[in-house]
């Protein structure tokens, strides 16, 4: 259930093995940004009634893994920086570039298929092309649905000036 007018929504838990639904409320997540049979992961931990209680930042899984493939939650953070003409995209990742000394590159179908934009703060996984040793994202990438998380991690200043320069381009 998701009711933006009075700023919660309720995550099902049963298949986590958890025995009561978690209750969101709308200072860990942009609930607009959610709709009803999503999946997202968020971190949880005891609150001060014994319950448990979500804790930013949400994610939205954002595409969907390849035939086979677990579903998990990605390696690495970073910043949509560009999409070209073409829908290919960029990621500024600082981790990524520090591991394989090259951007992140996600495919026009990786863009598409998981409605990534410039600005949009993701959790990912990568595939090292053997050839161009590129590291490509996979599929499923995770979605910050967490707008004040990613302003206490640094990121929305990031995120604003990629959104600027996109516009220019």
């Amino acid at each position: 259930d998701i009711d933006a007018r009075r700023g919660f929504c309720v995550i099902d838990c049963a298949e986590d093995g958890l025995d009561d639904d978690l209750v969101l409320d709308g200072k860990i997540a942009e609930l607009r940004d959610l709709t009803v049979d999503e999946i997202v992961a968020v971190r949880v931990k005891e609150g001060a009634s014994g319950g448990l209680e979500a804790v930013a930042p949400l994610w939205r899984m954002a595409g969907y893994p390849e035939d086979g493939d677990d579903v998990r939650i990605g390696n690495f953070l970073g910043v949509v920086r560009c999409i070209s003409p073409e829908g290919h995209g960029a990621l500024q990742c600082p981790e990524i570039v520090a591991k394989f000394g090259l951007e992140a590159s996600a495919s026009a179908r990786v863009i598409r298929e998981c409605g990534l934009k410039a600005g949009d703060v993701i959790s990912f996984s990568v595939r090292l092309d053997e050839g161009t040793k590129l590291p490509w994202v996979q599929m499923p990438c995770w979605k910050c649905c967490s707008p004040a998380w990613t302003t206490e991690m640094g990121l929305a200043s990031r995120r604003l000036a990629l959104l600027a320069a996109a516009r220019r381009q």
